[in-house]
């Protein structure tokens, strides 16, 4: 089943006739879904800007459209995909973790906060870094680009009716390994798709593409 949301996570509507779901889900930037609906299905829920919920995965609808085979399709991004609609710049220096959590909230206070968004507790971790942005970027792009050259990825998700930002560390496997026999073994990965991707790339950079899609049939 899917749920249609309004800005404070109150259910709308629910959606039980659709063919596929797929989350694209991205390291360093925000992801995408689309839903493929069943032909005929009655929408009553204006869907402009609302939320969306599936199996866990929550996400902003961008609009409702059809496919090459005029089959209804609904289509946006997954809430990490809101860092790019807030612009930053200046200098940051400190702990990898205060740097970008500072980053993050110089840019989403005040009158350019989100409804329901917080910052994850600080824990100082990582090393001491300094980074410039003497021109404006989104949000989104400067953490790519610390991220991308320290080795750290950062998520947005839904947690006790807020929009959680974190920092996503590489955890130190010594009692799981991730695979077996070339196949993904069942770890608590499971529960954090995004952390399964960072150590997945950190383990063949060169080999596995930095996104990962998941479909669900219905």
């Amino acid at each position: 089943m899917i749920k249609i949301l309004d800005s404070d996570f109150k259910i709308l509507d629910t959606i039980t006739r659709y063919s596929s779901v797929t989350w694209t889900k991205r390291f360093y930037e925000g992801g995408s879904f689309s839903v493929q609906l069943s032909k005929n299905t009655d929408i009553k829920t204006d869907l402009d800007k609302k939320l969306i919920c599936h199996k866990g995965n929550y996400g902003i609808i961008q609009y409702l459209g059809e496919s090459s085979a005029s089959v209804p399709v609904i289509k946006g991004y997954d809430l990490k995909s809101i860092l790019s609609f807030r612009q930053g710049k200046g200098d940051y220096t400190g702990k990898l973790e205060t740097v970008i959590k500072s980053i993050v909230s110089d840019n989403t206070e005040g009158n350019r906060s989100f409804p329901h968004f917080v910052i994850a507790e600080d824990l100082k971790r990582g090393p001491e870094v300094a980074y410039n942005f003497d021109k404006s970027a989104s949000v989104e792009n400067m953490l790519k680009t610390i991220c991308e050259a320290e080795g750290v990825g950062y998520d947005v998700i839904y947690k006790e009716g807020n929009i959680v930002f974190d920092v996503i560390f590489p955890k130190t496997i010594n009692h799981t390994e991730i695979f077996r026999n070339g196949n993904i073994q069942k770890t608590d990965y499971a529960k954090n798709q995004l952390q399964l991707i960072m150590d997945i790339v950190k383990r063949f950079p060169l080999r596995l593409p930095r996104e990962l899609r998941i479909t669900h049939a219905r």
